[in-house]
């Protein structure tokens, strides 16, 4: 394998090959880039400001929160969970690909459905300026935090909300 650096100014992790992790079991890939303890990886208002002024600088870094035809490089969109579903290759349906959070299967339901479902719980729902995944501490310590929760093994929304997590009728 190529060796892989970090980029100190953006704080990112670069390699060129990366054919070894064909063969490494799931686990260790997610326990090596998706660690269960994700305090150290929140976006936080100084990481938020940094990424700002490096979009300003480079105007080619994409944040999913950030709105992709603001000229000015200041626009913020919000979170797109549910807005943008994400269907693993076995048809599961996940909010967000970093939302380990499996609402459906397309092929045991439309995904009209899957998305109507998706919409009735309050944190798919309401408008986040921020990412829940990445700076929304307590949704991350309550909902995507259990042991072997991946893009693998997503967590079932019908099993982790409860009624207060649902959308009032």
């Amino acid at each position: 394998m190529k060796k892989i650096r970090i980029i100190p100014e953006t704080g990112l992790i670069v390699g060129n090959d990366f054919s070894n992790y064909a063969t490494m079991p799931n686990d260790i890939f997610i326990k090596t880039f998706f660690p269960h303890d994700a305090s150290y990886c929140i976006v936080n208002e100084k990481d938020k400001a940094r990424l700002v002024k490096l979009r300003k600088k480079h105007k080619n870094i994409i944040r999913n929160l950030w709105n992709p035809f603001d000229r000015n490089y200041e626009g913020v969109i919000g979170c797109n969970t549910v807005n943008r579903m994400y269907i693993t290759p076995i048809g599961d349906v996940l909010v967000c690909p970093y939302v380990h959070i499996k609402i459906g299967n397309v092929y045991e339901q439309s995904l009209k459905e899957i998305r109507d479902y998706g919409f009735s719980i309050k944190h798919f729902n309401e408008y986040s300026p921020d990412c829940l995944a990445g700076e929304k501490t307590e949704f991350i310590q309550k909902f995507m935090s259990f042991e072997g929760q991946s893009i693998f093994k997503p967590a079932i929304a019908q099993e982790i909300f409860a009624e207060e997590d649902y959308v009032k009728s």
